[in-house]
């Protein structure tokens, strides 16, 4: 019996210590080039505040520029680069969203990540809230 407390505590820490860790995978129309994006941390803004999001990708097949873009962002909020885009040679990016200072109150808001690259293009969602000052 302890052997199974044992076992169950130790798949229990695991399923916690992955979670937020999805990720999807897509794949090219031929079959040769993919992209794997894992899912964002949701996000928590303060009227008038930025917060940063992380954007992180794997590629299979090719090493060229993704282009990552966001929508449904909730009313006031905007993503302060202009560049949207993770280098060839990197596996992430950091995108600072910013709630004007009336961007009104929402909790949870679904928010779609987007990447796209050699034909390829992945989706995850993740939740944006922005809190009243």
């Amino acid at each position: 019996m302890k052997k199974l407390a044992a076992f169950v505590v130790a798949v229990s820490a695991t399923a916690l210590m992955n979670a937020g860790c999805e990720s999807h995978t897509t794949t090219n129309s031929d079959g040769t080039k993919s992209i794997t994006l894992t899912k964002p941390s949701n996000v928590t803004l303060n009227q008038g505040e930025s917060h940063s999001v992380d954007v992180k990708i794997s590629r299979k097949g090719f090493n060229e520029p993704v282009d990552v873009r966001f929508e449904g962002l909730p009313e006031g909020v905007t993503v302060e680069e202009k560049d949207h885009r993770i280098a060839k040679d990197s596996t992430s990016t950091t995108f600072n969203l910013k709630a004007s200072a009336k961007a009104p109150p929402v909790t949870d808001k679904a928010v779609t990540a987007i990447a796209t690259g050699a034909g390829a293009e992945v989706k995850e969602t993740f939740n944006v809230s922005v809190k009243a000052k």
